[in-house]
Formats: structure tokens, C-alpha cells, sequence
């Protein structure tokens, strides 16, 4: 079964900022090498430039153009030759999450991950998934609370978390942390 790799770009890969500027820690091949050491087979953009390229304005573009764009608008953080190959993308970014087989080998990196996964999990479901990063228990405190759940008990015996809610002002670090506890479980 092949591993696939959900991605935002902004808050994620790259900071908050019109000039998609891209997180240190991920340059340099640093992310393309995790993601290999994680063994991800696809890549597929959900970020919103993805879904920008379906528009009616980007319509007489291929797919593959369409891939090209999202390659280059990367292509300080991946050597483009090897992300095409492996890079899909999303056409609808609003509903991002509702097109992944929680069932299946997949990965999911967003800093609104809760926002997207919660369209469609249960709140027990997503605690089950998610790494439990200070940014995370920070954003999600009051909705556990609610609740009456307790991460670290929902997260006593799995292998690794699925998602990660990425922290849109931190450097990149945290993904690679997190891709390498993904590798060691591979």
C-alpha cells in the first residue's frame, strides 16, 4: 500500500506571507530526505495554490503545468525532478481532508489540520491521529476539555501520529521531528 503525504504550503512548508517564503529547517534538501527516510511514495498538495491552478483563470493549464508551478513555487525546499514525479494536487482545498482514506497509509501536515480533519472525524477520532505538540494541545485544550478526553490515554497504543497540526511561526523543525518518528515506524 503506498504512503501518501498531505501538505499545506503556507503555515506549513513555508511561513504566512505573500512571498512564500520557506522555513529554514526544510531547505536544503533536509525535508525531500526525510520524507524519503519516511518512505512517502506520493506527495499531494492540499494547499490552496493548488486549488488556485483549477480555477477558471488557470483552466487552459495541464496538469502537468499545473504540477510545474506548485514544483517551482517549491523549489527551495525540493529539487523539482524529484517532486514531480511523485506530486499530485488537490482541486478542492476547502474540503482538503475529505478526500484521504483514513483507512489507508497516509500522512497529513497543515496548521489548520484540526479545521480540515474535524469536517470529517469525530474529536476522538482526530485525537486518536494527531501528534500532540504544545502548538496542538494549546489550539485544542478547550475542545478536549469539552469533551472529556484525555490525549494521552487516546493515544496509548499506536505507532505514530498521522497528522500533525504544523506551527505556522516555527522553523520546519517540528516536521522533521516528526517525519523521523514516522521513519522509525516504517
Amino acid at each position: 500500500m503506498p504512503r501518501n503525504l498531505y501538505f499545506d504550503i503556507d503555515g506549513t512548508f513555508a511561513f504566512q506571507s505573500d512571498d512564500v517564503t520557506p522555513k529554514p529547517a526544510l531547505m536544503e534538501g533536509r525535508l525531500q530526505a526525510a520524507i524519503e527516510r519516511a518512505r512517502i511514495d506520493r506527495l499531494v498538495c492540499a494547499s490552496g495554490h493548488s486549488g488556485q491552478l483549477f480555477l477558471a483563470g488557470a483552466a487552459h493549464l495541464t496538469n502537468d503545468q499545473r504540477k510545474w508551478r506548485i514544483a517551482n513555487l517549491l523549489d527551495r525546499i525540493f529539487d523539482p525532478e524529484w517532486l514531480l514525479p511523485r506530486l499530485d494536487l488537490l482541486s478542492n482545498t476547502d474540503d482538503r481532508f475529505r478526500v484521504i482514506d483514513v483507512t489507508s497509509d497516509f500522512l497529513y501536515v497543515d496548521d489548520f489540520a484540526e479545521h480540515f480533519a474535524l469536517l470529517h472525524l469525530s474529536l476522538r477520532q482526530f485525537a486518536q491521529l494527531v501528534e500532540w505538540t504544545p502548538f496542538c494541545k494549546d489550539v485544542m485544550r478547550e475542545k478536549m476539555a469539552s469533551e472529556g478526553l484525555d490525549p494521552a490515554e487516546l493515544c496509548a497504543n499506536r505507532k505514530f501520529p498521522r497528522i500533525h497540526m504544523s506551527n505556522p511561526d516555527d522553523t520546519g523543525e517540528e516536521i522533521l521531528t516528526w517525519l523521523d518518528c514516522v521513519s522509525c515506524s516504517a
